[in-house]
């Protein structure tokens, strides 16, 4: 626990030892050297021979709600010896609202009662340290383990608000009465705890960050230990605290809920950090929790995610964009010299393609103004604009760096095309993404299955596609097998097949089928590659495959946010595990630069003569590829 003190750098400095692992964080016994008055104020021994007198039930009440600063309630009879026009029954009634007194088994207060050291530690713990981590055993003698007060006290001894009674430090003396100017001490002492620390069962302002911690204990597929996710959060903890240690500012006392004890850094971190509101330190600590994560689990803020969500038509330059970091891990944000923006597809006829951007391209600037510092969603803004307006982008490319101007089209989102080679009985199909959007994927794929016709030959190009929904995948695979199960799914808690949707459209045994795939063939593409492989007898031709071989749950948080999230492992029905080896290649060839009818030609004659032996198939790392993307 963290102690109070009268130095905020003191204390500063203390947090972000304990972040390092420099020092124990056991609190000061009684009878050791305590610091110096400077460093941390001394807690209160309660003497046991006090003349004082003893504070009552009812003072107890009055001095509790002043520190809470509750106002009184309207009285409402909660208890029978404690009438409407007794002396503070409105405070009574107003703190046992608030949860901190639960009066006698009776449904008596006996607000006169002189009440005992134990009996105050239980009330001024629920009062200002509510929902408390359990703490370590305080070193008094005569507490027996079953006392009533027993946690509250450890918790408070822990916080450096209470020792003992004896001079020797090793007795409580809970059974006791309070005098009143040590009650009121006690108070003085806790509420210069900067902060109580507690766990999520009421999270307030960090709601978010315990809503994403209990979604990655529950869920998260690879696992993680509480060690790992805390990690980075406590280190962007003792850096932020670091670069302000000069600042002599504090926060007023404040609730920090953390699923653990082991990011109180962060509540360090937050009692300095005076200017930024409480939940958007709960975000910032989202964000460096998910760095403990896989690649491809991430958090998207509302405007991100609305950002992603964004197909269809739009006013843009017509790219399909996403952020990588130096390690080529997507998501990443905001955006600096290791945070970029990549394309990942130009769409043809759009602005951005007639003006010669290409894929893995860096867009780096936008109307001469670097992008570093903002979200993804803030650089699209900047993008995007009114129809016929112009852009200057400045990407770069092989490392030199060039400024075009274009102007600003409306962009209708391709999901496929396709083409049929009229004398050679071959149809052609690209299938972009599995994207879920109204007039997306599966609509389009069913009209071009109606054009293709009575074909010898299909290609189903999946070249640079990477993925996206499974049930855009369902409706897919179903026009292709029907409803057979499409893939395997493996969860924390069950294994399950994912069936297709709806009756196929072609007929079982004609036509015949090549699959084009290269490395950033991802994810859902790679399911339905190696599904018409094992089901439909595909001849799959191209590259290694990206190898994704997991998903991600999209998981709506209360912010209107979104945090994605790995959750699953999936193989084909067959057993295939694409993460392993990716798809299993029946012709293994890097593509030719050709016009499509060539291309077609191509591979009509590849499917005829096929090579002797294929070569050896080697696995080849590839940029992260996220599976859904959006826009510009």
């Amino acid at each position: 626990m963290i102690y109070s003190t009268s130095s905020r750098l003191a204390k500063r400095l203390l947090i972000a030892a304990l972040v390092m692992g420099l020092v124990g964080s056991a609190p000061v016994l009684a009878q050791e050297s305590p610091p110096g008055e400077d460093d941390f104020p001394q807690p209160v021994a309660i003497p046991a021979d006090d003349p004082g007198g003893g504070v009552t039930n009812r003072e107890a009440a009055v001095l509790l709600a002043a520190a809470m600063g509750i106002p009184d309630a309207i009285w409402q009879g909660l208890f029978s010896d404690v009438a409407e026009n007794s002396q503070d029954a409105d405070t009574i009634e107003a703190v046992t609202l608030a949860g901190v007194v639960k009066g006698k088994l009776d449904g008596t207060f006996r607000p006169d009662e002189v009440i005992t050291r134990g009996e105050f530690a239980v009330l001024l713990d629920r009062a200002l340290f509510h929902d408390r981590f359990p703490a370590d055993p305080a070193p008094f003698t005569d507490i027996p383990e079953d006392a009533a007060y027993a946690k509250a006290v450890n918790g408070l001894y822990a916080d450096g608000v209470v020792l003992g009674c004896s001079d020797d430090g090793l007795r409580f003396c809970g059974e006791d009465p309070l005098a009143r100017h040590d009650a009121e001490s006690l108070i003085e002492r806790a509420l210069a705890v900067p902060y109580a620390v507690a766990d999520c069962e009421d999270p307030d302002e960090w709601l978010l960050f315990c809503e994403v911690y209990e979604h990655i204990d529950s869920m998260y597929l690879p696992g993680a230990t509480v060690e790992e996710l805390a990690a980075p959060v406590n280190e962007a903890a003792a850096l932020a605290m670091e670069e302000a240690a000069e600042s002599a500012a504090e926060r007023p006392r404040f609730d920090c809920s953390i699923p653990d004890p082991v990011f109180e850094p962060l509540c360090a971190w937050a009692s300095g950090a005076v200017d930024t509101p409480l939940r958007s330190l709960a975000e910032t600590a989202v964000r460096e929790m998910v760095k403990a994560l896989d690649p491809n689990s991430a958090y998207h803020d509302p405007e991100e995610w609305m950002e992603i969500e964004d197909q269809g038509r739009y006013v843009g330059i017509g790219v399909r964009v996403v952020t990588v970091d130096d390690e080529w891990n997507p998501f990443c944000t905001p955006l600096s010299e290791t945070c970029r923006i990549i394309i990942l597809d130009v769409f043809e006829g759009g602005p951005a393609y007639n003006a010669g951007l290409m894929p893995w391209d860096f867009i780096v600037g936008v109307d001469g103004n670097r992008l570093h510092g903002l979200t993804l969603g803030e650089a699209a803004d900047l993008i995007r604009g009114e129809v016929d307006t112009s852009v200057d982008i400045t990407f770069e490319r092989d490392g030199d760096e060039y400024t075009l101007t274009l102007i600003r089209k409306e962009i209708v989102t391709p999901y496929t095309s396709a083409e049929v080679h009229n004398t050679e009985s071959v149809a052609y199909i690209q299938l972009n993404s599995f994207a879920a959007s109204p007039g997306g994927a599966p609509e389009e794929l069913v009209g071009r299955l109606a054009e293709v016709g009575d074909v010898e030959l299909l290609i189903l190009d999946l070249r640079n596609n990477p993925g996206g929904r499974v049930s855009v995948l369902q409706e897919i695979a179903g026009f292709f097998v029907g409803e057979v199960p499409v893939m395997t799914f493996h969860t924390i808690d069950e294994t399950y097949d994912v069936d297709g949707i709806g009756q196929p459209l072609l007929a079982a045994d004609t036509p015949r089928i090549a699959v084009l795939v290269n490395q950033n063939s991802a994810s859902a593409a790679e399911v339905l590659a190696g599904l018409l492989k094992e089901t439909r007898g595909a001849v799959v031709i191209g590259e290694t495959t990206y190898m994704k071989n997991t998903g991600q749950s999209l998981l709506d948080l209360h912010n209107k946010g979104v945090f994605r999230l790995t959750t699953l492992k999936w193989t084909t029905p067959g057993g295939i595990d694409i993460g392993e080896t990716g798809v299993p290649l029946d012709i293994e060839t890097e593509f030719p630069t050709v016009p499509l009818q060539d291309l077609m030609e191509w591979v009509k004659d590849l499917l005829d003569n096929p090579p002797e032996e294929a070569p050896e198939e080697t696995p080849t790392e590839t940029p992260e590829m996220p599976t859904e993307t959006p826009e510009q």
